[in-house]
Order: structure tokens, then sequence, then C-alpha cells
């Protein structure tokens, strides 16, 4: 959870309204008595992404952007993108089969046993007391 303000909150159709505290009760005895809609319009972005249209345009955009990134090296990043966008396309089942078969398939890459070492490297080197040597003096 990140926090929004109350206008982001209303702009994002988060909430109905936004009100003073001074009217708030009377603003929401109102609201509570009207005959609302039973599914309120998507927001803009929403419909926007909900169409195969919008989806392909921003994965295509979040793809160009994690590319410039991650400099192309790392196969994860890419594969990533490509099975949220077949659980959206297709579904979660799809969606979880994709991530699945990915996942397996992208941990038996060479760069994921580089980064696997260097990640057990960099745990070993943190444990690593040190020497009981006193510091060398510095010379100014």
């Amino acid at each position: 959870g990140k926090q929004l303000r109350a206008k982001q909150a209303l702009k994002l159709g988060l909430v109905d309204d936004v009100v003073p505290h001074s009217i708030l009760l009377e603003v929401a005895v109102e609201l509570a008595k009207k005959d609302r809609p039973s599914s309120r319009p998507l927001p803009v972005r929403e419909r926007i992404l909900a169409g195969p249209l919008g989806r392909a345009l921003l994965f295509k955009m979040v793809g160009k952007k994690t590319e410039h990134k991650t400099q192309g090296n790392y196969p994860a990043t890419e594969r990533i993108l490509e099975v949220v966008e077949t659980g959206l396309a297709q579904g979660t089942s799809s969606g979880y089969d994709a991530e699945a078969r990915a996942f397996g398939e992208l941990a038996m890459t060479p760069q994921s046993q580089a980064l696997r070492s260097i990640f057990f490297a960099s745990t070993d080197v943190k444990k690593d007391p040190g020497s009981d040597a006193p510091p060398a003096p510095l010379n100014s």
C-alpha cells in the first residue's frame, strides 16, 4: 500500500466523493439514500488496458523500458512480462502455467547460476568478521 491524497483517490475512481469534514455526515447520508447504479464505469486508464490493443501498447512500452534498464543482461525480465501478459490475456490459470514453465527454464540458465553465485558470495562476505590484526595507521 501506497497512500494517496483524497483528490488522487477521487481521480483514480477509488472513492465516490471528496468533501470537507464539516459536511461529511450530511453528504454520506445523502449518498446512502441515493439509488446508485450497480456498477461504476471503469476509469479511462483501466478501460484502455482492458482491451488487447491497450495492453499490447503497454507491454511494448514496458518491455522497451525494461530492456533499456537491464541492457539485455537479464532474460527473466522479458519472460516476466510475457507471463503477466499471458495471464491477463488468457486467464490466471494459463498465466500460472506459463509462470511455472518460465521459472523452470530460467532457473537453468547460465545467468541464473551466476546470479545465485553472486548472491551466496555476497552473503558469505557479510558474515566474515574480518581480521584480528589492528588497523594500519593512516599517513596523511
